[in-house]
């Protein structure tokens, strides 16, 4: 999920409402992207926008959290994740012969989403979510994280991990504080647990659900850097190194949602369009959000094939008027690679 910020100095988008303070206006934007196994993006499967009518500021944490208990997952901005669960479980009726895994970051970690039924007529679509609620499992005095640290190590990783500078300043959160670049050492250790649900309120009791664990920790960060550890939890099978690794190769896709939000806002500007009502705003992120998805589709393959001749994505109309526009010449005879029409 991300806020577009439609925040103005004068006059304010009407329908727009408070993200996570008052003086900042705008709306949530939450895609659900289709990707391959190797990083191409596929398309926008499905996607959902909505607005808060105004921030509850003053409960305390008490009250929080008994908000939290006792209203159910309908009433709830969550909820958004369930949708998506059953939007990729569409895709995936309509894709039999394909294995659809449904990745989200660590704001997915929801019980009722586990609870969700997968089975299409053909075969179950799976989900991989990185865990941040340390559930507690079955097993006597352990919890979700210490099950998985018990097992003994399957291999170990590099990976790169990325300099983030914090939004705010007074940022506390370890997941959105500063840090600079690193190639940082994994540990990998997988396990199955089965955890015991949360507390509902009466006529919605939740079952017991059991899953596949998989956590990659750094076991020797650097001096007073927070170790990178992913705890995920998935339906895929993590019963030998190989499917281990496959599975924390696609949580590294998730990341590709990123790049997408970074086209939609910088790429596209669609915080940037003036307009003035907020159903004209979201009917342009309508068209927005399938021409950031082709700016990632043509720039990945323009990567991966560079050399590759342009019309095999691109109509003649279409790069002979870019060529012209930018070349201010008649276009060749021969059409230029995919890498280089990209560049104009």
């Amino acid at each position: 999920t991300t806020d577009i910020d439609l925040t103005r100095p004068n006059q304010q988008v009407k329908g727009a409402g408070p993200l996570e303070y008052d003086t900042r206006r705008g709306v949530f934007f939450h895609p659900l992207l289709a990707f391959n196994s190797h990083g191409l993006p596929l398309g926008v499967a499905w996607q959902k926008s909505w607005t808060r009518d105004k921030i509850k500021k003053k409960r305390t944490k008490k009250e929080r959290d008994d908000w939290h208990r006792k209203t159910p997952i309908e009433g709830k901005e969550s909820f958004r994740w369930i949708e998506g669960m059953r939007a990729a479980r569409e895709v995936a009726e309509a894709r039999p012969r394909t294995t659809c895994v449904c990745i989200a970051d660590s704001d997915a970690d929801v019980y009722e989403l586990f609870c969700e039924p997968r089975s299409t007529s053909r075969e179950e679509m799976h989900y991989l979510v990185r865990a941040c609620q340390n559930r507690i499992t079955r097993a006597p005095q352990a919890n979700l994280l210490d099950a998985t640290r018990g097992t003994p190590c399957l291999f170990q990783c590099s990976v790169n991990v990325r300099a983030r500078t914090a939004k705010l300043a007074t940022e506390t959160r370890k997941r959105q504080e500063t840090r600079g670049a690193r190639i940082a050492e994994l540990e990998v250790r997988a396990t199955t647990v089965t955890v015991r649900p949360p507390y509902r309120p009466k006529g919605s009791k939740l079952a017991e659900v059991t899953l596949n664990v998989v956590l990659a920790e750094e076991s020797h960060p650097p001096a007073g850097a927070t170790p990178i550890q992913w705890l995920l939890v998935t339906t895929l099978p993590n019963d030998n190194p190989e499917r281990v690794q496959q599975i924390v190769s696609y949580y590294s896709t998730r990341w590709q949602i990123e790049d997408y939000f970074r086209t939609l806002k910088s790429g596209c500007r669609i915080e940037g369009r003036q307009f003035e009502t907020l159903d004209r705003l979201l009917n342009c992120l309508a068209v927005y959000s399938i021409i950031a998805w082709k700016i990632m589709y043509l720039c990945h393959l323009g990567r991966e094939c560079p050399d590759l001749d342009c019309e095999t994505i691109l109509e003649p109309s279409e790069w002979k008027s870019v060529y012209m526009t930018v070349r201010q010449e008649d276009p060749p005879s021969d059409p230029p690679s995919l890498n280089e029409m990209i560049r104009m």
